[in-house]
Formats: C-alpha cells, sequence, structure tokens
C-alpha cells in the first residue's frame, strides 16, 4: 500500500498499476497504484496512458524507445515526480515488443466500489 512521503502519495517501488475502464475517450485515465484504492490518480491521456492502456488491456505493442524511457527511467514522468514514487522498471522489451514488467490491468467501477466497500468495514 502507498504511504504519503512528503505530501505526496507514493514513496517506493510501483509493483502494480490498476487502470479504471472509462472508453478512451475520456481526457483524463484513472490508475491506482498498489492497491491503493482510496488514492486514484488521474492523469491527461497522452500517447504515453493510451499504450499503456492497451497493454492492460493485453494488446501487443510495438517496442518504442521513448516509451519505455518514459516509464522506466524518467524523473519527469508524474508517476515519479508529482506522487513520489520511485523510479521502477515498469516495461520491459522482448522480441521486438514492450511488456508489463509489473502487473498492468484494467479495472471496473464496479470492482472499485467493492473493494472501498470492503476497506470501510
Amino acid at each position: 500500500m502507498s504511504t504519503i512521503y512528503n505530501g505526496k502519495v507514493g514513496g517506493g517501488k510501483i509493483e502494480k498499476i490498476e487502470i479504471l475502464r472509462d472508453g478512451t475517450n475520456q481526457e483524463r485515465i484513472t490508475i491506482y497504484v498498489n492497491g491503493n484504492y482510496s488514492n486514484p490518480m488521474k492523469f491527461i491521456r497522452d500517447e504515453n496512458w493510451k499504450t499503456i492502456y492497451k497493454l492492460a488491456e493485453g494488446k501487443k505493442v510495438s517496442f518504442d524507445k521513448n516509451l519505455y524511457n518514459y516509464f522506466n527511467r524518467s524523473k519527469l514522468n508524474p508517476l515519479y515526480e508529482a506522487e513520489g514514487f520511485d523510479v521502477t522498471e515498469i516495461l520491459k522489451e522482448k522480441s521486438g515488443l514492450i511488456l508489463p514488467n509489473i502487473e498492468i490491468k484494467i479495472t471496473t467501477k464496479n470492482k472499485m466500489t467493492q473493494r472501498l466497500n470492503s476497506l470501510s468495514r
């Protein structure tokens, strides 16, 4: 579970990303990191996040060095800069494809509601 670190939610390695299934026409993408369901994070759905969404759906994604570096090395990525997580090897390359190096999956509003309800009991 994420902790508050210097006023930010993060402060550790990223082990799991869950993306809320909201349709690909939304301007922002909502993610949950490391099972911290009470702290959803919203990011602009740029090409990087659109590609991560595809990975979460199990689609094949060709290797892209810029995407790979943005999620694995760039301290300017909002997961690291704004949220305070440690830079993490989120993606890996294999046979010309980008693959998740951590758990990246799609979740639904119903699942999030159930999880939040179970946490409040």
